[in-house]
């Protein structure tokens, strides 16, 4: 009788986890995007005699943007609810180097005209969170966002003349940085294991930080010259997801 009990009480156990373990279903996502990135500079360069500042230039620049593609895979899981359905995914992305160019007036004894080039590029790990909007259709929209880790590389590099020579500087510096994206989008049902996926969303990765001496022979003293880039983007993907 004891080993009858048993039996039952192993089989309801071994049901029991069937039932929950399919109520969540596992998949695949993998996504290309067309990225446009935006490295909001701030640079700050103190050329200085003696310890006494002789000129403090400023470069703002808040308008550069460059499009670059960028690729990304993910692997998560999803749960029925009432009226649609909620993903949880850990995704790993990366993009393609973006490229800005200004020009500024670079003063020291008077202007100069320089050139400013920054390339920047990223990688990221994320959590995220999806909600599933149940339409009846095979049209599915969702909305969503999620956090994690930026891996953020900058290099900037300044060049124009100077009094009796030529100004050539080249920093780069990365960070490793908080991340987060908030985005929304719909999915199309191809098949009951493949999903078609379109969507949109804005990612921040985070500040990266510069600092650079430059040594100006001809004028007898360094240039001190500090810099900020803040990173985001604004991202359309298209790709799919596999259900297992």
């Amino acid at each position: 009788m004891n080993k009858i009990a048993l039996l039952n009480g192993i089989s309801a156990a071994l049901l029991s986890i069937n039932v929950s373990a399919a109520e969540y279903n596992p998949y695949f996502s993998l996504k290309g995007s067309i990225s446009q990135i935006q490295n909001d500079t701030t640079a700050v360069s103190d050329y200085s005699f003696g310890g006494v500042t002789h000129h403090i230039n400023t470069l703002s620049d808040k308008t550069h943007k460059d499009s670059v593609f960028g690729l990304k895979a993910a692997l998560g899981t999803s749960k029925a609810l009432k009226y649609g359905q909620l993903r949880g995914e850990l995704e790993l992305a990366s993009s393609e180097t973006s490229k800005e160019h200004n020009q500024f007036n670079f003063k020291i004894s008077k202007n100069y005209i320089h050139n400013f080039d920054i390339k920047t590029s990223y990688y990221s790990a994320m959590l995220n969170l999806y909600y599933d909007i149940d339409t009846g259709t095979k049209f599915t929209p969702y909305i969503g966002g999620g956090i994690g880790y930026a891996r953020v590389k900058s290099k900037a590099v300044v060049t124009g003349d100077i009094p009796g020579g030529h100004l050539d500087i080249s920093s780069s510096t990365h960070e490793n940085n908080f991340a987060w994206q908030l985005g929304f989008g719909v999915s199309y049902q191809v098949t009951n294991n493949i999903d078609l996926d379109f969507g949109y969303r804005y990612s921040d990765y985070g500040n990266a930080k510069d600092s650079v001496t430059t040594p100006i022979p001809n004028l007898g003293a360094p240039l001190y010259a500090d810099a900020k880039y803040s990173i985001t983007s604004q991202e359309v993907l298209l790709g799919f997801r596999y259900s297992f």
